[in-house]
């Protein structure tokens, strides 16, 4: 469903607004992933998500599923700074909890990598709500569910942590 195109593009700095070319081709790119988009914001109810792969090939295992997690984090950043830009909080708070999920769902995995691509959607998503912070205004109850969100961000981490270490040596 995801369609690759306006995402090369450099991201603007915190507090500079969209020129009119970069806010038509955001547009056109969100439009496309639209269905995208919604069924990653669907995603988000669901508990818990695994991704098949065969550990016993050892270093040979493929991991298609971490490029694809990690596109799909940039692109509900970039659905982020389109609602941010729209000043629409209701819209870019849905995308901000989606890409926090999307991140969360690798904190299982047994991979020193698997944990790496999970930190680095974290940082994505962190830099989407960045921006998101510093152009809308949230209510109280949706900054304590972000807050929520970044806490249950960094509890993940230990746990991460310590089962890629432990996958690690088995491999």
């Amino acid at each position: 469903l995801f369609r690759s195109g306006a995402g090369r593009a450099p991201w603007p700095e915190l507090g500079t607004t969209l020129t009119e070319t970069q806010r038509d081709a955001l547009k056109a790119h969100l439009e496309d992933n639209a269905e995208a988009i919604k069924l990653l914001r669907e995603a988000t109810t669901l508990p818990r998500s695994r991704y098949p792969m065969d550990l016993t090939r050892g270093f040979n295992t493929l991991l298609p599923h971490l490029a694809q997690i990690k596109s799909m984090t940039l692109l509900l950043r970039r659905d982020v700074l389109l609602h941010a830009d729209a000043h629409n909080a209701a819209e870019a708070l849905k995308s901000l909890e989606a890409s926090f999920a999307m991140s969360g769902t690798l904190a299982r995995e047994p991979l020193l990598i698997s944990d790496l691509v999970r930190i680095a959607c974290v940082t994505i998503t962190v830099s989407g709500m960045e921006t998101a912070l510093t152009e809308l205004k949230f209510s109280e109850d949706d900054l304590r569910q972000i807050a929520r969100r970044l806490e249950k961000a960094e509890s993940e981490t230990v746990e991460a942590y310590t089962r890629s270490m432990a996958g690690e040596r088995c491999v």
